[in-house]
């Protein structure tokens, strides 16, 4: 299941099975929202249930039910939404590796001026991919043209500079973590 939601309390998702006749038996999860707009994904084998060590079976769902647990037991008003909630077949991990922002180096250290960058990206769009040394100084700059999905992108060094250098992936709006590479 995918959704977006603020709020900043913890909400509850139940999904209703109409074999499950005692609601507190109903499978469930509980998910700190932070205060500002995110985008969340839970597998539907991580929903517990009081009367089962089994995961869901989906087969007979009827209703869900988003609850928001305030905790406080007083009056206070809930400012939380959501949007976006959908069904997918995609793993829960998969999606969060679309918007993690994370490249890999490999081989780290390289043999010689050639190394891969992989990467993944929630859409497809223009990167652009750069080399500098520990002194910030360019030493190369690549054009990438992602897609969605995993990314693995060849990488040529074209001088003969050998030490410990700095990658950056970066486009329109979006920054990717640096990361070092070693080249011998």
């Amino acid at each position: 299941m995918k959704f977006t939601a603020s709020g900043g309390n913890t909400l509850r998702i139940t999904l209703v099975k109409n074999s499950v006749t005692n609601w507190a038996d109903q499978y469930y999860i509980q998910i700190p929202l932070d205060n500002a707009q995110k985008d969340y994904a839970i597998a539907l084998n991580s929903l517990i249930s009081g009367a089962s060590n089994n995961h869901i079976n989906a087969d007979d769902i009827t209703t869900i039910v988003f609850s928001v647990i305030a905790g406080t037991g007083q009056t206070k008003t809930i400012n939380t939404t959501f949007s976006n909630i959908s069904f997918t077949k995609a793993d829960p991990s998969y999606i969060a590796a679309l918007n993690s922002k994370e490249i890999q180096l490999y081989p780290n250290p390289t043999v010689g001026k050639t190394f891969n960058c992989s990467f993944y990206s929630n859409a497809a769009q223009q990167l652009t991919l750069r080399i500098t040394d520990v002194m910030g100084r360019n030493i190369a700059t690549k054009q990438v043209n992602a897609i969605e999905g995993l990314n693995i992108v060849p990488v040529e060094i074209q001088s003969s500079t050998k030490g410990i250098h700095i990658v950056t992936l970066d486009g329109s709006g979006i920054k990717y973590n640096s990361k070092k590479v070693v080249l011998n």
